[in-house]
């Protein structure tokens, strides 16, 4: 999730966390579960995990914050916004029905475009799962309103919902999907169910109909794709998609979580440790989250970290149906426990705990549950909490929390030194843009990727004018960059590049030996890398084992049999 989004909604969470009457919150179990498991993870991302990663502050930064928001605000205000999100939601299934007849992309955001699924919508989301993620959050409470007291506008918002999930074509959401209507049934208990069962009747043959319309349709829809392609049945995604992958992900994490079961690995490690035990099987395609998220919190944030969750998971579901069983009448409790039954449920298959939008929603809803739990601090624990805030002069707290925020908002500054530097570059500006660069640097001296960055342009200055200032310069801050993170592999191959090509540039440039030993820990690090085992071979070459690099290249033709640059890369030697 790599793009810029994630500092978008992490402004939104900052600014709630401002806003929120922190002495109003609801003292229950729900509200306390939410805040340890936010400030476990929080407290991992900054203080314990070897790699750095922008996201891993802000995602529970996003859930708490949202948890906070709507645990203050009423219920009359709590239904309006839910009103307003299921607008949201039909305005995005329309768009998503958009791309899935016509194939109109110009909304796609270039990192979710599959070609041999061209048809599966995403809206404005990242990855159609992650779509199907949302719907389900609003369609599968409006369906269970629609059952105790539903109209024929509630029940066309129904069907016009399921058919962007039907779109989507995300068989985990069709799973989340079920797992809901489950829960559902379980609050409402069998003589509701009974007594309903005219209006379950209608909206299941609703759906059956708007299945059969959607992917109907969907097969005589021809749409315009990369590489002139065309789509010969729209159901294909649904039975020709293999679920390999699936089991060798969860066996790899398994083994991984054994090596870290009690502390875990830290935030943001699954992707540096996956990469390094990857199956071949599963080389062509890089895996940011392991597709579960219990797999992936017990790994990076240990056995309290999946404990919290679970937790979480557990008392959210428990309370709403209790509520919902002595307040029938209430729908707050019930909605909230609808909706995060399925994004519970579809965190056994995929990533949505990892999602800003899904974060965002899940600490909605759970803030509204928390706030329909009610509950305060006892009078004595809360008079401690009073004395303890007044010790304080209320500029010095102003001051303090203006310190905080702006200390957690380093990573967008950094984004936004990172675009600056990116415009004045493209227009040629190399000092500006080097400038930018350095100051995102420095807000974010743990993030190897602006190490990386700055050390290019100071490469390629140095290569434009042969100064070997310059190379010393990118050289130095190559080596920084594999200090701050021993995980990356970016700093690690930039240094080996310019010490194997450009040597000449550098005053003590490192022998050929000790070149061949970076190499081989970033082919380590990285086993299943075209790239890296690429410049492996090179350095061999490099370091005077030609023989060793032309076994090497040919390994890469034959594991990578349709790839130019291998074959390209085997010509060399």
């Amino acid at each position: 999730m790599r793009t810029e989004r994630w500092y978008q909604w992490a402004g939104v969470a900052l600014l709630a966390l401002a806003c929120a009457p922190w002495r109003s919150l609801p003292a229950n179990l729900l509200g306390l579960v939410t805040v340890s498991y936010c400030s476990w993870q929080l407290a991992n991302a900054v203080f314990v995990s070897p790699v750095y990663a922008g996201e891993g502050i802000y995602q529970p930064l996003m859930l708490l914050g949202a948890f906070v928001a709507f645990a203050m605000v009423d219920r009359n205000r709590v239904v309006e916004l839910f009103g307003a999100g299921v607008a949201l939601l039909s305005a995005l299934v329309l768009l998503g029905l958009m791309q899935y007849f016509f194939g109109i992309w110009q909304f796609d955001l270039a990192v979710w475009h599959l070609a041999d699924n061209p048809l599966r919508p995403a809206a404005t989301f990242v990855t159609p799962n992650s779509f199907a993620t949302a719907i389900n959050m609003f369609l599968v409470p409006l369906a269970g309103l629609y059952i105790v007291r539903g109209s024929r506008r509630s029940l066309a918002i129904v069907l016009w919902l399921f058919a962007g999930l039907v779109a989507t074509q995300s068989r985990g959401g069709m799973l989340a999907f079920l797992a809901g209507l489950a829960y559902v049934a379980v609050c409402l208990g069998l003589p509701a169910l009974r007594e309903g069962r005219r209006r379950i009747l209608l909206v299941l043959a609703g759906w059956i109909a708007v299945w059969i319309v959607v992917v109907g349709a969907g097969t005589l829809a021809v749409p315009v794709v990369p590489g002139g392609a065309t789509l010969a049945s729209a159901s294909a995604p649904w039975m020709d998609r293999g679920t390999a992958e699936r089991p060798e992900l969860y066996m790899a994490t398994l083994k991984l979580i054994r090596e870290h079961p009690l502390a875990g690995a830290g935030a943001n490690m699954f992707f540096p440790l996956f990469e390094a035990v990857k199956p071949a099987s599963l080389q062509d395609s890089e895996y940011f989250y392991a597709h579960n998220d219990y797999l992936q919190v017990w790994l990076e944030f240990g056995a309290p970290g999946i404990a919290l969750l679970l937790l979480l998971v557990i008392a959210s579901l428990v309370i709403a149906l209790r509520a919902h069983r002595r307040s029938p009448g209430n729908s707050t409790p019930f909605v909230c426990g609808a909706a995060l039954a399925t994004c519970f449920a579809h965190a056994l298959v995929d990533f949505p705990l990892y999602i800003p939008f899904i974060l965002m929603l899940s600490g909605a809803y759970l803030g509204a549950l928390a706030a329909h739990s009610g509950g305060r601090l006892p009078a004595p624990a809360a008079r401690f909490v009073d004395r303890a805030l007044d010790v304080v002069s209320p500029p010095i707290r102003w001051a303090l929390m203006l310190a905080v925020l702006t200390w957690l908002a380093q990573p967008m500054l950094a984004e936004m030194a990172v675009l600056r530097s990116i415009v004045l570059l493209a227009r040629g500006e190399a000092g500006d843009g080097i400038y930018w660069q350095s100051v995102a640097r420095r807000l974010e001296p743990r993030h190897p990727a602006h190490y990386w960055a700055e050390a290019t342009i100071w490469r390629e200055q140095a290569i434009l004018t042969k100064n070997s200032l310059l190379a010393a310069q990118a050289d130095a801050l190559f080596t920084e960059g594999m200090q701050v993170n021993r995980y990356d592999v970016a700093n690690l191959l930039g240094r080996i590049n310019l010490h194997r090509r450009h040597s000449d540039l550098l005053t003590h440039a490192a022998p050929p030996a000790e070149i061949l030993a970076w190499a081989e820990r970033a082919a380590a690090l990285r086993p299943q890398s075209l790239i890296v085992q690429a410049e492996l071979a090179r350095t061999l070459a490099y370091a005077g084992k030609p023989d060793l690099a032309r076994a090497k290249a040919r390994g890469l033709v034959e594991q990578y049999p349709n790839s130019k640059f291998a074959r390209r890369l085997a010509a060399e030697f």
